[in-house]
């Protein structure tokens, strides 16, 4: 378990909050923290880098909880699915990128 993940446990743990954490409500507040991020950047504002990283922050411990919760490493995840869409999406079938990625 990450550093950071150690803390975010040991703090809902210090105030028992895992009985408030299912996975539907984790995953409802999950859509309300996104949605605040979201609104950061509504009508096409350039968002408070201070207020950016809170909501972008909220967003990350909502996923690491549901993650650690179902038993799921959220880096292992992510290179799975960074692989699985590398063959899903293969470079040599988006030619415009090729020239981007140099």
């Amino acid at each position: 378990m990450n550093k950071i993940l150690q803390q975010l446990i040991d703090f809902r743990k210090k105030r028992d909050w895992e009985k408030y954490h299912s996975g539907l409500t984790l995953s409802h507040k999950l859509c309300i923290e996104s949605a605040e991020l979201a609104e950061l950047f509504e009508w096409g504002k350039k968002p408070d880098k201070q207020r950016l990283s809170e909501e972008l922050a909220d967003v990350r411990i909502i996923l690491e909880y549901l993650a650690h919760d179902n038993g799921i490493n959220l880096d292992e995840a992510v290179k799975m699915k960074i692989k699985m869409n590398e063959e899903k999406y293969p470079i040599k079938d988006y030619p415009e990128w090729k020239e981007a990625i140099k």
